[in-house]
């Protein structure tokens, strides 16, 4: 087996010949080829050999594994010139990637695994292949897909005018493309999405406990010296306040931690999501003393760092389930996103001060 890239449930490797029946299945189920090939064009044996495995090009086609179980395909593949040329990018050396996929097991539908999968082929093609931009074409009507991609950061550039065929008619699609650069200078996320390939290694979480232990002083260094007026500028138009980004902080990583013991104490427990947007609104996260908060911080974060540097690495496999983006989250991935986390926030109120000389 060739490894591509493991990002907690998610192996992506490359195919196999022992695959090809396994394709047949999926690329035969009516509710698969409405998004995929077409109901119209059901795939036999001959014709999974002829389109997955004799294809001359560079396209590095994959099976996706989630927990151990084949559930879909992803390809992805350097644009060759004539695919640099129609979609634009004929007079630039940028490396762009495309990729296509589809999840083939229904039972795995709807359950948020197609926007992790798509953020961590954009996490590999960015970090691994250095690709500076990734592009998909997906068809216009294919609103779901659409709104999974611009979840994951993709922006539709143009209208490619029946682009593609498609049971029986030639399909109109849409080029969308992630940008690593623009993705970066996005004001909502100032030091990029949180993007992590691969299993977790012990050293990586010690670096991750390091942030959340340092995360008090960042925020309390971020904001030091600002006078009320400035606290109460929002980090971005039409965005939080700096006084509702301290106290975020402290809703939502007072409900992380909960959900840490939640996990370490039941088995994948179901976590209580919450609206953040109706919390910043309260009144204690729009005119309470953000001391308060601060120091909030800090006794929480001495007991989180605490709790973290005891855990075994079976502890840190432990999950638990969010029945709002109905995703099971590993304890040692969790980890990772509030190390983002904190530093994320800590940034919109920095990269403003920056902006603004104050």
């Amino acid at each position: 087996m060739k490894r591509i890239y493991k990002s907690n449930e998610i192996l992506v490797r490359l195919l196999e010949e022992a695959d090809e029946l396994q394709l047949v299945q999926w690329l035969t189920d009516p509710a698969v080829l409405q998004y995929y090939e077409g109901r119209d064009r059901p795939q036999n044996l001959d014709l999974v050999r002829e389109h997955f495995y004799s294809q001359d090009d560079v396209a590095n086609r994959c099976l996706i594994e989630y927990e151990g179980k084949p559930i879909g395909y992803i390809q992805f593949y350097e644009l060759e010139e004539n695919e640099r040329k129609e979609y634009g990018y004929g007079d630039t050396d940028e490396i762009v990637y495309g990729t296509d996929q589809f999840i083939g097991d229904v039972e795995y539908w709807n359950r948020g695994i197609g926007t992790k999968l798509v953020r961590s082929m954009v996490a590999f093609l960015v970090n691994e292949k250095q690709a500076q931009k990734v592009v998909m074409d997906p068809q216009a009507w294919n609103v779901r897909a659409i709104a999974c991609y611009e979840k994951c950061g993709f922006r539709k550039m143009k209208l490619l005018k029946e682009h593609e065929q498609h049971e029986g008619q030639m399909r109109d699609c849409w080029l969308m493309e992630y940008d690593k650069e623009e993705s970066k200078m996005d004001l909502r996320y100032p030091i990029g999405t949180f993007e992590h390939t691969g299993e977790v290694t012990p050293a990586q979480r010690e670096r991750w406990i390091k942030d959340i232990a340092e995360l008090p002083e960042q925020a309390r260094e971020a904001v030091k010296g600002l006078s009320e007026e400035q606290l109460s500028l929002p980090y971005r138009e039409g965005g939080w306040m700096v006084k509702q980004v301290i106290h975020h902080m402290a809703d939502s990583h007072m409900n992380s931690m909960i959900r840490f013991k939640l996990a370490l104490t039941e088995d994948t427990p179901t976590i209580r999501p919450y609206y953040e947007e109706r919390w910043a609104e309260l009144s204690d996260s729009r005119d309470l003393d953000i001391e308060v908060s601060l120091q909030l911080l800090d006794a929480l974060h001495r007991r989180w760092t605490a709790l973290l540097n005891t855990l075994t690495d079976a502890d840190y496999a432990k999950q638990f389930y969010h029945p709002g983006s109905q995703e099971t989250t590993r304890l040692d991935y969790n980890l990772g996103v509030y190390s983002w986390h904190g530093r994320h926030h800590v940034a919109h109120i920095t990269s403003l001060r920056d902006r603004l000389g104050i």
